[in-house]
């Protein structure tokens, strides 16, 4: 019943399944999934032996299974739902909510996601599909290598759905697991064959029987996984391209074809960037300083670290062609105001998204597609718009006028078209308020104006205080302990961080000082080159603006100058007549020139080594990829070959005598004419062999006159007294298979040289080493533990 039941590999089924669904943890932000997943899938096991141990129908196994799962997922999830315990329609209906919820947490949500109640069912019901899936493929149907079907498709979910390549354990574990399931059937099925091989001790086949099946086996499938991980670290990968609309397109997910979209959620935990560096739009501008373009502001921040679009309303429907009105009324301040033109020649860019200038005044977009602007500034587009053009204005407020733009006469004035900022854009981190006022008090002077608040606080991110880096920083308490914060404090603490740190930690200061502020996604400017910018997914950017009136929202930038845009003009504080660029305590790094690519900007060098090393890596010129690529293809070719020459030379130092020697050569004869097809049988003398690969080989005379020679050298090693004198016969060695191989066809001598027998043999040998160090530790152990002293029994 036990054995019927097949409890081994139905554990082995379910750690494989799990080995190859734990990558998922990287793409929500808890594991509450886990648990409640876990159940369902032992639930699903375990009924699987109880089924198989009662009965030996196979479907009636899998439909019991299938109703576990049903029962699990009620029980679990749908309490409060079930009618008797039974999930009728109230239940499905509820089922239905839970799994829509999930749908548009996909298409909302940028990876890692949140691990809601939806997310939690959904992929509790996908688990456990899997897992029964590959019980039933497996286990109940013993078919094992048909299981690898599902496990791929687990370990899809997780690769299809980020922008970073998985790591190499995260293949390695259930390629394992899966080929430990063939093994174990492959194994059993040996074991029903009949043999005239004689048992050893304990009744075990001899060595060309199982355990030479199962060596091979194991070497086989530990070089496949091995040339697995080398292929893809050495083969150049295309973009990523993703399976659906899901987790993984927030800018990582498109090669130069497809579509790109940001996502409309900043996780603060999350980098921005998108390390393909793929084009995403090509556009001009007759502007000649150009600031980044904006795609969508987000203005409400949640206590799990995010923040998120907030839609306003009313919207405004845009015409194509025609003047958008409702903006800032700029007849005031003619001279502070710059117009321009920018056309985008090819954009990537998924609706409702669209990258465009700040403060747009007409907007050209191709037949069919329509626009919508909200209120706060950002424009939606129907259907994806990939050529597109129109006018747009630029205001530079001086820093004077800013100085007291909060009051004039008594009483702040409003411009037209300037809609006052909404309650959401003075929430504060709770958690790090207390830390808030102290960077406050500390930086900013008690009797500064809002705008002179502003400009310290971005001094203070830009200055060298704080780093820039995509790889955040745990902080630890005073003893060395992880310490556990809010994400705004982590930041204030580690002083590390990208682009969302730096602007998040700006609105954080600005809020609590009072000025309203809200964060923006978008593009920075992007490299020029003969009057043409080209944006990357890896010029994603986030910046903060700042609410002053009369002019409306403001962008500033504190994220340091090696990895962001350019400081607006008046982002500057004032300088007071006579004090010079040098004498302000506040010192601030020069600004960039704007028309100089991000990449680069001055500070950094023009290699970009202020890159992360994967978009580097991106940058070599696809001609070097193939010249790498011939090298170590050249490489892997010498590596049998080479080997076989490395086994011949140890085999000769290792010998003792001249004798010894003389064995080494001539066993190294036999092997080198197999390889040639002259395989000679082991059964004859020294001078049967002569005649046989005189034979075989077609030798001419000279070469027969080295056979001879090297037979007569053999039979003198075997024969003659130890003191007899013997010559190294490796020249005749040489000649002989020269000879063979020149009545060869050249495949059968390109086979020869690249793929030699004691090559092979070589590899084989350090292959079966190393594998064999983890049996001979425990058995190193076992010894040990044997050989300690044990207490008598009283």
């Amino acid at each position: 019943m036990t054995r019927r039941g097949r409890i081994p590999d139905a554990i082995l089924a379910l750690v494989a399944t799990w080995a190859a669904i734990l990558p998922l943890r990287t793409l929500f932000t808890s594991l509450d999934w886990v648990n409640p997943a876990l159940l369902a899938t032992v639930i699903i096991v375990a009924v699987g032996i109880v089924g198989r141990m009662l009965t030996s129908a196979r479907w009636p196994v899998v439909a019991a299974q299938a109703a576990a799962l049903i029962g699990a997922l009620s029980g679990l999830h749908l309490r409060g739902h079930l009618w008797y315990g039974l999930p009728l329609e109230d239940g499905v209906r509820a089922l239905n909510n839970l799994l829509y919820m999930a749908r548009m947490t996909v298409v909302t949500y940028a990876a890692p996601a949140p691990a809601n109640r939806g997310m939690i069912v959904a992929l509790t019901v996908v688990i456990g599909l899997i897992v029964l899936a590959v019980d039933a493929l497996a286990v109940t149907f013993r078919s094992p290598a048909l299981a690898g079907l599902p496990l791929l498709a687990a370990y899809l979910i997780t690769a299809t759905n980020t922008g970073e390549p998985l790591a190499w354990f995260a293949f390695v574990l259930p390629a394992g697991c899966w080929l430990a399931m063939v093994a174990r059937a492959g194994v059993e099925g040996l074991q029903r064959w009949a043999t005239a091989v004689p048992l050893r001790d304990g009744g075990r086949r001899g060595g060309d029987g199982i355990d030479g099946f199962a060596t091979a086996a194991r070497n086989v499938a530990v070089a496949a996984v091995i040339s697995a991980l080398v292929v893809a670290w050495v083969v150049p990968h295309p973009s990523a391209h993703f399976l659906g609309d899901g987790l993984g397109r927030s800018a990582s997910g498109g090669g130069d074809g497809g579509a790109f979209e940001l996502s409309t959620t900043l996780d603060l935990t999350r980098s921005l960037e998108d390390q393909d560096d793929a084009v995403v739009l090509r556009y001009r501008t007759s502007a000649p300083s150009v600031a980044p373009l904006q795609i969508s502001v987000l203005g409400e921040y949640t206590p799990d670290g995010q923040f998120l679009r907030a839609r306003t309303y009313p919207a405004q429907v845009i015409v194509s062609g025609m003047p958008i009105t409702g903006l800032p009324d700029l007849s005031r301040d003619p001279d502070q105001v710059a117009r321009s033109t920018f056309s985008v020649d090819s954009s990537r860019l998924s609706a409702p998204q669209i990258a465009l200038p700040e403060d747009v005044t007409q907007l050209d977009l191709p037949s069919g597609v329509g626009a919508t602007r909200f209120p706060d500034g950002t424009i939606d587009v129907s259907e994806r718009a990939e050529a597109y053009s129109g006018n747009y204005v630029t205001v530079t407020p001086t820093t004077e006028q800013l100085q007291a733009s909060h009051v004039r006469d008594g009483a702040p004035v409003m411009r037209p078209g300037v809609r006052p900022p909404d309650t959401g854009s003075l929430t504060v981190e709770p958690r790090a308020k207390s830390r808030l006022d102290a960077i406050l008090r500390e930086i900013v002077p008690g009797d500064a104006t809002d705008f002179e608040a502003a400009v310290a606080i971005q001094d203070y991110l830009r200055s060298s205080r704080f780093t820039y880096s995509l790889t955040l920083v745990d902080p630890k308490d005073a003893n060395g302990r992880p310490e556990k914060l809010d994400p705004v404090s982590r930041f204030l603490e580690t002083k590390v961080g990208f682009c969302q740190q730096f602007a998040t930690a700006m609105i954080m200061l600005a809020r609590e000082r009072g000025i309203p502020a809200r964060m923006v996604l978008g593009f920075l400017p992007g490299s020029l080159e003969n009057g043409v910018r080209t944006i990357r997914g890896s010029d994603a950017h986030a910046w903060p603006e700042l609410y002053f009136e009369p002019y409306g929202w403001l962008r500033f930038e504190p994220t340091p100058g090696s990895r962001s845009g350019t400081v607006p003009s008046y982002a500057h504080e004032p300088v007071a007549p006579g004090q010079g660029s040098s004498s302000s305590s506040t010192s601030r790094p020069p600004t960039q020139r704007p028309d100089i690519p991000e990449r680069q900007q001055p500070g950094t060098t023009a290699s970009g080594l202020d890159r992360p090393i994967w978009q580097r890596v991106t940058d070599i010129p696809s001609g070097v990829w193939v010249l790498l690529g011939l090298l170590l293809g050249g490489l892997g070719v010498l590596v049998v070959p080479v080997s076989g020459r490395l086994r011949r030379s140890r085999r000769l130092a290792g010998a003792r005598s001249d004798a010894g020697r003389i064995e080494v050569r001539w066993h190294d004869l036999t092997e080198r004419l197999a390889d040639l097809g002259v395989v000679t049988p082991e059964s004859l003398t020294p001078r049967q062999a002569e005649a046989f690969i005189a034979e075989r080989g077609v030798l001419e005379p000279e070469s027969r006159q080295a056979m001879g020679r090297l037979v007569a050298t053999l039979e003198l090693a075997r024969y003659a007294p130890p003191a007899t004198t013997l010559t190294d016969p490796s020249e005749d060695v040489d000649t002989v298979v020269a000879a063979v191989a020149a009545s060869r066809r050249w495949p059968i001598r390109l086979h020869a040289r690249i793929l030699p027998r004691g090559g092979r043999q070589a590899i084989g040998d350090a292959m079966s080493a190393v594998l064999a160090v983890p049996r001979r530790a425990l058995a190193t152990g076992r010894d040990v533990i044997a050989r300690l002293p044990r207490r008598r029994g009283r």
